[in-house]
């Protein structure tokens, strides 16, 4: 019985450990190849070793947005702030006004409030997992398309 408990407790552990990393990992590739231009980076941030991003990941029962603060110098990931709509991209009208535009703009409240950041400083980032996996390519470019429009609509980098 003990060693099923100290197995099923190295399995949790373990599992916590690979989560952290996957997350860390997919966080540096998403910042590596958002659609913003790398070029822009540099002079996004008020605080030189400082940058902002936001990560939607379009999932296929809601859809989330992290705002994360990131030292360049040490490549410190720091979770600031984050939002959900219980609404899969995939399944919206209107993207725009009914889940991307509410989201950013909590985000740019938060921001500007705790941080006196401006959206224009901060890169948004839209991943696509399960939810845009289920939809066409010519739905989810559509999507994509929606989702950029609205970033540019309320000033975000992007």
């Amino acid at each position: 019985m003990l060693t099923i408990k100290i197995a099923n407790k190295f399995v949790k552990n373990f599992h916590n450990k690979i989560n952290n990393i996957f997350s860390f990992a997919m966080l540096m590739v998403m910042t590596s190849y958002s659609f913003h231009a790398h070029a822009n980076v540099e002079n996004i941030s008020v605080e030189k070793n400082t940058r902002y991003e936001v990560v939607f990941d379009a999932g296929s029962s809601k859809t989330r947005a992290y705002l994360y603060q990131i030292d360049k110098n040490t490549i410190k990931i720091t979770p600031l702030f984050d939002v959900e709509k219980k609404l899969p991209l995939e399944k919206v009208n209107n993207i725009k006004t009914e889940i991307i535009n509410p989201m950013l703009r909590e985000i740019a409240t938060f921001l500007l409030q705790e941080h006196k950041i401006k959206p224009d400083e901060v890169v948004v980032n839209i991943l696509g997992t399960a939810g845009m996996r289920k939809v066409t390519g010519s739905h989810q470019k559509e999507i994509y398309t929606r989702a950029k429009e609205a970033v540019s609509d309320n000033n975000f980098n992007r």
